[in-house]
């Protein structure tokens, strides 16, 4: 059931007229129906007869404020930009896209470049997103090649230095046998594992032997062959040396022997320098020992860098996989979301050029009226900021107005509204709430809130931002149902009874209330039209002018405005 209502002391001379028509009227018709029936038997000079009549019943809430034009567009230009031509006039009505002004020639050939350039990215974007498979493809391709040729040259180059690796091995090899063999041909001596890496000097040093003492140093070789007439000496056990080995060498060499040189480059005509001998195996042993570490580092250094080239082709096969993958439809990859959103970039940025160069006419955004032109011919807009042309929509019209905060709970966006102006009071416009502020505002301590109304304005009237405008939203309606005087009604406020007065007699009987507007309440149930029911007239109590009768009991002290 709605709740019950107060007027306020202000709202009275607002609805003077209505209660003259609605109130006059229903007291015509009431006092119509009590006219006889007020000195019917059991009823005191405080009560009346009223009949259950049938209408319509209407709360309201009213709002006053100004006409408000909230649909503008403002034009702004660059700093800098000079006006060719103004084609209106302030106050011009104009229709949606119609020319306003245009720009200076440079302004539009400074537009039309940059609008070649927006063309030019945008080609090159369609070109690398076009390509960018293909050439992922392509790369991927290169570098399979690359694995290809590395692996070969790899396998080339460890074969190459491997020939190489040998032939010094055998070098080795060979140098040491002759190394070998000039102990075992001039001293009989059979070098050991060990002793094949020891230098001459060192080996005779560690075996005790002196050259010289060995042999005997002279010119002719009947002297030397005197020192062992007497037969050929028995082999000393105790040395490393073969004593029959150098007897036989010194006494039938055909050439000179001696043990050292006096010149390291050659051995002495037609004979042999032991010393030298010696140290030329060494010294052909060691330059093949160096060779074969040179090869080896030669072979460790190219397969080394072979095998880090191929290594890195084939990372670069593997990362080509993924800009395949990447570049293929279908694939969320970031290189094909790269070059879309490049693609994307240019598109926009061509299609901001092209804006802007059309823009190099202005033209009215909407229908309306000029309200502002800053524009000159020939004059240079001297800020970004300043507005060259505003345009305001005349055919949407608000009306601004407050409410307070037990009003605002009752009315709602979309709600219908009756308007009217000042200027046409004969007039009454329809329309509906379009906004209601969440937030509240203080005024001499009451929370209000600003509620628009957007009216329909008919294609003939011509309203004025500023006009000062009434609003009156319907909040509740119900038609064609069954009122009695609030004042007649008794009981409870759970239980509410009606005094019916049939045959001289009064029954209570029980009925169910609906909504009221402080003078009428509706009967849902429990009553019929044209019964008659008693009606206390004394001043309304605090149940505000739902009072009901003397019996009846007040539920609620709560009270809400309201407009009818």
């Amino acid at each position: 059931m709605a709740t019950i209502k107060r007027l306020r002391l202000w709202q009275i001379i607002v609805i003077i007229g209505i209660l003259i028509l609605g109130f006059g009227g229903g007291t015509y018709v009431i006092n119509a129906q009590l006219s006889g029936s007020q000195a019917a038997e059991g009823l005191t000079e405080n009560e009346q007869l009223v009949a259950v009549t049938r209408g319509d019943l209407i709360n309201q809430v009213q709002t006053g404020g100004t006409l408000t034009l909230p649909h503008r567009e403002s034009i702004r230009l660059g700093a800098g930009s000079i006006v060719k031509d103004v084609l209106v006039e302030e106050g011009q009505a104009v229709i949606e896209g119609q020319a306003l002004f245009t720009l200076d020639d440079a302004t539009v050939a400074q537009h039309d470049m940059e609008i070649a350039k927006a063309r030019i990215a945008l080609r090159d974007a369609q070109d690398a997103l076009a390509n960018l498979l293909p050439d992922a493809q392509a790369d991927l391709a290169a570098a399979e090649d690359d694995i290809t040729d590395g692996e070969r040259i790899l396998g080339d180059l460890d074969k190459e230095h491997r020939d190489k690796i040998d032939t010094a091995q055998d070098a080795v090899d060979e140098q040491q046998e002759l190394y070998r063999d000039i102990f075992a041909a001039w001293l009989g001596v059979t070098l050991e594992e060990h002793e094949s890496s020891m230098p001459p000097n060192e080996l005779l040093t560690r075996w005790g032997a002196n050259l010289k003492e060995l042999l005997i140093e002279t010119v002719g070789a009947d002297s030397v062959r005197g020192v062992y007439s007497r037969g050929a000496p028995a082999d000393d056990p105790t040395t490393r040396w073969s004593e029959t080995i150098v007897y036989g060498i010194v006494n039938f060499y055909p050439g000179q022997i001696v043990a050292t040189c006096e010149s390291t480059d050659a051995h002495p005509l037609n004979g042999h320098c032991l010393q030298k001998g010696f140290d030329d195996a060494w010294d052909a042993l060691t330059t093949a020992r160096d060779n074969l570490d040179s090869a080896v580092t030669a072979r460790d250094t190219v397969i080394k860098d072979a095998q880090t080239k191929l290594d890195a082709a084939r990372e670069e096969r593997d990362r080509m996989l993924l800009a395949v993958r990447d570049a293929s439809e279908g694939n969320e990859g970031y290189a094909r979301q790269l070059k879309e959103a490049e693609l994307a970039t240019a598109q926009v940025a061509l299609q901001d050029a092209l804006q802007q160069r059309e823009e190099a006419t202005v033209r009215a955004p909407i229908d309306g009226i000029v309200a502002v032109l800053n524009a000159v011919p020939g004059e240079e807009l001297d800020v970004e900021s300043r507005i060259a042309v505003e345009i305001i929509d005349t055919s949407t019209v608000e009306l601004s107005g407050q409410v307070d905060e037990t009003d605002v709970l009752r009315i709602s966006y979309g709600d219908p509204a009756e308007i009217t102006l000042d200027a046409m009071p004969r007039q009454v416009f329809t329309g509906s709430i379009s906004s209601i502020s969440s937030a509240a505002q203080l005024q001499q301590g009451i929370a209000v809130f600003t509620v628009l109304v957007r009216i329909d304005v008919p294609p003939d009237v011509d309203l004025r931002e500023g006009m000062n405008a009434n609003a009156r939203m319907a909040v509740e309606e119900e038609f064609n149902v069954l009122l009695v005087p609030v004042q007649s009604i008794y009981g409870t406020f759970q239980e509410p009874i009606l005094r019916v007065m049939s045959d001289g007699e009064t029954t209570s009987r029980p009925v169910t209330l609906g909504g009221n507007d402080g003078f009428w309440v509706v009967i849902d149930s429990g009553a019929s039209e044209g019964e008659e029911v008693i009606m206390h007239v004394s001043e309304a109590d605090e149940f505000g002018v739902f009072g009901g009768g003397p019996g009846f009991q007040r539920q609620t002290t709560r009270t809400v405005r309201v407009v009818n």
